[in-house]
C-alpha cells in the first residue's frame, strides 16, 4: 500500500477501452484527434496520450504551446494540434517542436512562415472557421479570401479545417446539425475553389455521441468520451464507458460526538444526535468542490456516508453513523466505486452545478496521480516527479 493521504487513480485500461468504443462508433476510416488539454483533463497528459497512441488514436490537441512541447519530448510523434490562436513570439518553439498551430490571423501566418523558412522547414497549419460557437476562428464568408491569403506565403502548407460544435446538450442537436450543415456548404465550396485540406473536422463528444459529423469530416475531436466521464444518458446505444479517474482519501481521525456541537467553519452544521464524525485530509486546496459541503458524500466501508460542515482547504468530515467500525487508515472514494457503490464525475458535477470537465481539472498538483492496470498500480506522479510502484505498494 502506498503511503499517500489523497490521491487520484487513474486507469489506463479504461483509457484503451474507451478508445476501442469510439473507434467502434465511427468505423476504421475516420482519424481520431484526442484533446487532452489541461493536462489531460486532470488525468496526466503525458501518460494518457501515450496509452491511447497505442489504440488507434493517431493525433492530439492541446490549449497551449507548452502543453504541446510536453507531449512532443515525453516522446510523442504524431501530430499534435495547437487549438488556441499563438502569438508570433511562439513561432520558434512551434517550428522547433512541429507543433500545428491554429491560423486566424496574417500577421501570425507570416511570423511563422517566417520562422519556417529560416528554420529551412515547411511548416504545417490548420485553420479554425466559425459556425457558431462565437469565440475565435474565421467567419465562413471570410475563409476563402483568408485560406488564399495563406497559401501566398512560403514555408507553411495547409494541414486541416476544422470547426468547434456550441451545443452540448440533448436538446440543442439541431443547431449542431446547422453548424454541420454550414460547415459542409463551405467545404463545398472551398472544394470548388481548388482548396482540399487534408484533414476536416468538427465532431467533438457530444457530437459524436448523438452522431452529428459533416460528411466532408474524416476525423472526431473527442475528450470527454474517452476519459468516460459521460452521464449515462448522454452514453449513446451500444457503447460502454469506463472512467478513468478515480480520487481517493484516508480517514485521519475518528471522533465520538453526543449532539449539539458545531462542525467547521461557520457554524453551518449541528451535529444533532450522537454521532461518529471522521475526518478525511482532502479539501478544496486539492481542487475538491466546497460546494459538496452539507450534502456531497463520500463511500466508506462500501458505505455512503454525507459530508457535514464547511469543506476546508485541507479537510472534510462526515457523519459515519451509518457505517460501523470505522477506523483511522480506513480508505475513502471521493470518486469512484467501493463495493457496490459508485460515485461518478458526473454525480459530483450535477452536485456542484458544474460540468465534468470543472471536475476533473480542479483536482490539483498536491494530488499524486497513482497510474494502474488491471488493477495493478504502475507508478505514481507527484509534484516532486513521478516514480514506479514496487510490488509492496500494490
Amino acid at each position: 500500500m502506498h503511503g499517500y493521504p489523497v490521491w487520484a487513480g487513474v486507469d489506463l485500461d479504461a483509457i484503451a477501452h474507451n478508445c476501442g468504443e469510439a473507434r467502434k462508433r465511427i468505423g476504421g476510416r475516420t482519424e481520431i484527434v484526442m484533446v487532452v488539454k489541461a493536462d489531460g483533463y486532470g488525468l496526466g497528459a503525458i501518460a494518457v496520450a501515450h496509452e491511447a497512441a497505442r489504440h488507434t488514436v493517431g493525433r492530439f490537441g492541446v490549449a497551449t504551446l507548452d502543453e504541446g512541447v510536453e507531449l512532443r519530448e515525453s516522446g510523442i510523434d504524431a501530430p499534435i494540434q495547437l487549438f488556441t490562436p499563438s502569438l508570433p513570439g511562439e513561432v520558434d518553439a512551434i517550428v522547433r517542436h512541429r507543433i500545428e498551430p491554429t491560423l486566424i490571423d496574417l500577421e501570425m501566418a507570416r511570423a511563422y512562415g517566417e520562422a519556417c523558412r529560416a528554420a529551412g522547414v515547411v511548416g504545417r497549419y490548420q485553420v479554425e472557421v466559425d459556425t457558431g460557437m462565437g469565440r475565435w476562428g474565421v467567419r465562413g464568408d471570410e475563409a476563402a479570401a483568408f485560406l488564399r491569403s495563406l497559401a501566398g506565403i512560403a514555408s507553411i502548407d495547409l494541414a486541416g479545417v476544422y470547426t468547434h460544435m456550441a451545443a452540448t446538450k440533448r436538446e440543442q442537436v439541431g443547431f449542431s446539425r446547422r453548424q454541420v450543415a454550414d460547415f459542409d456548404d463551405l467545404l463545398e465550396a472551398l472544394r470548388s475553389e481548388g482548396f482540399h485540406p487534408p484533414l476536416v473536422h468538427g465532431a467533438n463528444s457530444a457530437a459524436l455521441c448523438r452522431d452529428v459529423n459533416g460528411k466532408l469530416c474524416d476525423a472526431v475531436r473527442p475528450g470527454i468520451f474517452l476519459y468516460g466521464f459521460l452521464p449515462p444518458e448522454d452514453v449513446p446505444e451500444g457503447i460502454t464507458l469506463r472512467s478513468a479517474l478515480s480520487l481517493h482519501s484516508r480517514v485521519v481521525q475518528v471522533r465520538r460526538f453526543e449532539g449539539g456541537e458545531n462542525i467547521s467553519y461557520g457554524l453551518t452544521y449541528t451535529v444533532p444526535r450522537p454521532t461518529t464524525i471522521a475526518v478525511i485530509p482532502v479539501g478544496y486546496g486539492h481542487g475538491y468542490s466546497r460546494g459538496m459541503s452539507n450534502g456531497g458524500e463520500v463511500l466508506i466501508r462500501g458505505r455512503r456516508a454525507p459530508i457535514v460542515g464547511q469543506i476546508t482547504m485541507d479537510a472534510l468530515m462526515v457523519d459515519c453513523g451509518g457505517v460501523e467500525g470505522v477506523e483511522p487508515g480506513d480508505e475513502v472514494v471521493l470518486v469512484g466505486a467501493m463495493g457496490d457503490e459508485e460515485i461518478t464525475v458526473a454525480e459530483v458535477a450535477r452536485r456542484t452545478n458544474r460540468i465534468p470537465y470543472e471536475v476533473t481539472c480542479a483536482i490539483g498538483r498536491r494530488v499524486p496521480r497513482v497510474y494502474s492496470r488491471s488493477r495493478r498500480r504502475l507508478w505514481a506522479r507527484t509534484m516532486l516527479g513521478s516514480r514506479r510502484l514496487d510490488r509492496s505498494e500494490e
